[in-house]
């Protein structure tokens, strides 16, 4: 189900969302997951970067487990997304200094990343964005690959996400830098976060009781670049997915329409500072013909665009948006913020009838800068159910 924000001009005009692609017959995919993320140097290094020294400042390993429940419909079309992103996050994987002689150098800085191995097996749009889906271990026997994106943060400071559309050990530089500058002398942090998404690769059968295997899913380095010179890193880590993961046949799921929210006109000067919302705008999420003898119904929310501020539920514009200086505010009933990737249980939800439900939704237009400009308002959400 997609949430998208339409084209409407003027200040802010008719915010519109789209809710859509309600889930059919399913499959459910329940993944235990172990990811480690570095597995090249261990404890120190030697000096690495022309520049800047970057080494990677933790252990051989870092492990991060995670359970995820994963509902496949059994007639997923080939291209569609599989379950929500699934996260891995190094925040400070390396730790930069400048060298003596290069105090006043001040490159631009990120984290290239390369598929390990693994052959792209076809370009899939996700959310309106293009990568290359890959194939690791037996996934090809069930039909299915994975997409992954990565952003990297230096001292704290966060960049947008980066498809990933390399081939095979190719390293790909992310779409954004930022500039290193001298820290006095004391180290820096540039850490790195990546996200895998499961994704329909072909039409090949879905097997009850088969499992998905351990698989590298992205080696990373260090890059820094200074007057058209480019210096990759050689101290390397990988982030690695671990998975046992067991299909289960089951019966239908609720069907839910789309959903369309319109917000009319709405003043740059309603807007009182950063935090203010304006355009405040009620709607609902339909669950309809539920089947019975689920044990629960949960949904998600994921965003599409940058998370601007998490805690308050509120996602960046997208590029087609012409304001500024705001974004889209996503919230509950009892003006509660959504958080993203996170299970709500659908608690008016009857195993023993199934039926139709509601949930009551808000959604607002939430100053992010102290400066904002008139234009049209666009952004999206994925919205996905989870039936047990």
């Amino acid at each position: 189900m997609t949430q998208q924000f339409p084209d409407n001009v003027n200040p802010y005009r008719a915010l519109s969302c789209r809710l859509s692609a309600g889930w059919r017959s399913m499959v459910r995919l329940k993944i235990f997951l172990l990811m480690l993320t570095g597995s090249g140097y261990s404890g120190h290094a030697i000096a690495d970067g022309t520049w800047v020294d970057c080494i990677y400042g933790g252990s051989s390993t870092q492990n991060i487990n995670s359970t995820t429940t994963l509902d496949v419909p059994r007639d997923i079309g080939v291209g569609e997304a599989i379950g929500p992103w699934i996260t891995v996050s190094t925040p400070g994987a390396w730790r930069c200094t400048h060298r003596d002689e290069y105090q006043n150098i001040h490159p631009q800085m990120g984290v290239q990343v390369a598929s390990p191995g693994h052959v792209a097996v076809q370009a899939i749009d996700v959310d309106g964005v293009t990568y290359s889906a890959y194939s690791a271990g037996n996934m090809s026997l069930m039909g299915i690959g994975y997409v992954l994106r990565w952003r990297f943060t230096l001292n704290g400071q966060a960049k947008d996400w980066t498809a990933l559309t390399s081939g095979r050990e190719a390293f790909q530089s992310p779409d954004q830098l930022l500039t290193a500058t001298d820290n006095n002398g004391a180290p820096w942090l540039l850490g790195v976060e990546t996200q895998i998404r499961f994704v329909r690769t072909s039409t090949n059968t879905l097997i009850n009781g088969h499992s998905i295997g351990m698989f590298y899913a992205a080696l990373m380095r260090p890059v820094q670049v200074y007057n058209g010179s480019i210096n990759p890193g050689s101290d390397k880590i990988s982030s690695t997915f671990f998975s046992n993961a067991t299909y289960i046949a089951s019966g239908g799921t609720c069907t839910t329409p789309d959903v369309t929210v319109s917000m009319g006109d709405v003043s740059i000067y309603a807007f009182t500072g950063i935090g203010s919302t304006a355009a405040k705008t009620h709607f609902d999420l339909r669950f309809n013909s539920c089947p019975a003898n689920m044990n629960s119904i949960d949904y998600s929310f994921a965003a599409t665009t940058p998370i601007l501020d998490a805690g308050n539920g509120v996602v960046a514009l997208n590029a087609s948006s012409t304001a500024s200086g705001v974004g889209i505010q996503l919230m509950r009933e009892e003006n509660k913020a959504v958080s993203f990737n996170e299970l709500y249980r659908l608690e008016s939800y009857s195993s023993a009838y199934g039926g139709s439900y509601t949930v009551p939704m808000i959604a607002s237009i939430y100053q992010t800068e102290k400066a904002i400009a008139a234009g049209s308002v666009r952004s999206a959400v994925t919205f996905t159910l989870n039936y047990k």
